[in-house]
């Protein structure tokens, strides 16, 4: 309970109860969310889904399950070791995110994060739970943060219309790490 009072005393937090999902879309600026209570707009999402990991058989990815890289999309273990419900677990990334399907087709659903027992394919060990917390909560933070710092970093800063890092900042440390962002954003996307 404790966690949830520190969270709340941030504007932005809010736990809706009894809200289930019915729709995820990815929009231009982030993800909408159609649920119980109303439609939501997020920058990024950490998905609760529960026991069941397979994306397909949850109704708040139906419309982009098909866009979800699965293990059994990475990954074909030996006959012997075949095992098709492992295979149907999502394919996650450092930080928890879902991968693309097909590389290039979807990449929003990097957005998506996935914090709970539904990584434990993808990291080998039990996530979140109690003992996964010290560790993955960081691991969890600085993905969401290095994803939002990149992405910020392709636009000019906002408080020099079409301005640009040079002309934004006296920091020379800061001038050379967005610059280095943005050049790594252009030769990588």
């Amino acid at each position: 309970m404790a966690s949830v009072k520190r969270a709340a005393a941030f504007d932005g937090f809010a736990v809706h109860l009894s809200a289930s999902w019915n729709k995820a879309v990815a929009i231009a600026d982030g993800v909408q969310v159609e649920a119980d209570d109303g439609t939501h707009r997020f920058d990024f999402l950490i998905a609760g889904t529960g026991y069941q990991y397979d994306p397909d058989t949850q109704a708040e990815l139906a419309l982009i399950a098909d866009q979800i890289a699965l293990w059994e999309h990475r990954y074909q273990p030996p006959d012997d070791l075949a095992n098709a419900g492992l295979g149907r677990w999502p394919y996650l990334g450092d930080g928890y995110e879902f991968q693309e399907r097909e590389p290039g087709k979807a990449p929003w659903v990097t957005r998506i994060h996935v914090f709970s027992a539904g990584a434990a394919m993808s990291f080998g060990i039990p996530v979140g739970d109690t003992q996964s917390l010290p560790t993955g909560i960081p691991r969890l933070v600085d993905a969401v943060g290095a994803a939002l710092f990149a992405e910020d970093a392709t636009l000019p800063p906002a408080s020099v219309p079409g301005g640009t890092p040079e002309k934004s900042t006296e920091d020379p440390f800061l001038r050379f790490y967005v610059g280095h962002v943005r050049q790594t954003a252009a030769t990588e996307g």
